[in-house]
């Protein structure tokens, strides 16, 4: 039997099924997305020989523009690269963007492989902005390669409990997005509850970063969040993620939470709140192997002067040479802004990698 659009989702032999998802995606209704109508595309021809062509598309935004919100619709997107030349608004609660293939890993786009969402253009700003709540994401490839030197992201979200699953988010791959507000992902107002699970955040290989403060994430306070733009976002998860990095610049974080967004001077901006857990993630800051294994000050960069608290469990960083100093107002770093239940390997600092012995 051939795929329907069944409300309660994809069916075979007239029994509702959820391919490879097993979290209630799927309820609603099904659309496809292909990287081309045409017969030159397999899976193209796979299906429209058992869907109905009008739930078959060739773009995301159209795919999601038949989408209701809050029904549980889910676009389904098939392997191959999708050049934007507009930034995507994903603002329909409760409908949800899947890639039919393997996590990404560290792909890039030129690749060619999996689902590869992607733009050059000078003109986007946050390629994927995500503004519904409750959305899941899984198995995509997100990378901004635009020649922008303005604020901009490869995926932005302000939507409360949007989860990703097997990601990959590249920021800052164009020398012209050498700016201070240029990230991979910017958790923004309204990001309460977010997971982040089985992703790839950053990249090591396209070039080095020298912008001071530059984050690959950010947490962007009263210029993207915080009490001038809604309120900072609370309890969010980071779990079994990598974060890669390729610096030498020693004021480069990993991750920067707050501050003014000209300077990165620290700033009561309520860009976090609450709990956020890092769950067995690894940081990782390309050095070339030049035996600097703590060439970078510190994976954080805490900016905002209001309470919160970052809790490391299980998590190592390689490249650093400390999770966190404080500088200027930030206040001291054993206010318990970062806690961590690792061992001590090294006096400095719990979790760091340090090079072994024979």
């Amino acid at each position: 039997m051939g795929f329907t659009s069944f409300p309660n989702g994809i069916t075979s032999m007239g029994v509702p099924v959820i391919p490879g998802i097993g979290q209630g995606i799927g309820l609603g209704k099904i659309y496809w997305v292909v990287a081309a109508k045409s017969s030159s595309n397999l899976y193209y021809e796979k299906l429209r020989g058992q869907v109905s062509d009008e739930y078959i598309d060739s773009t995301i935004a159209a795919a999601y523009a038949k989408c209701t919100a809050a029904q549980g619709d889910t676009v389904y997107i098939t392997p191959g690269v999708y050049a934007l030349t507009s930034a995507v608004t994903w603002a329909k609660e409760n409908t949800h963007l899947i890639g039919t293939c393997a996590p990404p890993g560290d792909s890039d786009y030129y690749m060619n492989v999996g689902v590869q969402i992607y733009t050059d253009t000078a003109t986007v700003g946050h390629m994927f902005n995500v503004t519904g709540n409750n959305c899941q994401f899984h198995n995509l490839s997100f990378a901004h390669n635009g020649a922008i030197a303005t604020i901009n992201s490869a995926v932005r979200v302000s939507g409360y409990g949007c989860h990703f699953y097997g990601c990959t988010m590249k920021g800052i791959m164009n020398t012209t997005q050498a700016y201070i507000g240029s990230c991979s992902v910017l958790i923004a107002s309204g990001a309460s509850g977010y997971l982040f699970d089985n992703c790839t955040i950053g990249s090591n290989t396209w070039f080095t970063r020298d912008v001071a403060y530059q984050p690959q994430v950010y947490y962007g306070g009263t210029q993207e969040s915080g009490l001038g733009a809604g309120y900072g976002p609370q309890n969010g998860v980071w779990k079994d993620c990598r974060f890669l990095d390729n610096t030498t610049t020693i004021t480069v974080p990993m991750i920067r939470v707050g501050g003014v967004l000209a300077t990165a001077a620290p700033a009561g901006d309520e860009a976090m709140d609450r709990d956020h857990m890092f769950l067995s993630c690894h940081f990782s800051n390309w050095y070339g192997g030049s035996g600097e294994i703590d060439a970078i000050t510190q994976v954080f960069d805490l900016a905002s002067l209001t309470m919160y608290n970052i809790r490391l469990i299980d998590c190592s960083s390689q490249g650093y040479s400390t999770w966190r100093t404080a500088r200027s107002s930030q206040g001291a770093s054993s206010g318990g802004r970062i806690s961590s239940n690792m061992p001590l390997p090294v006096a400095a600092d719990s979790g760091q990698c340090i090079d072994v012995t024979t």
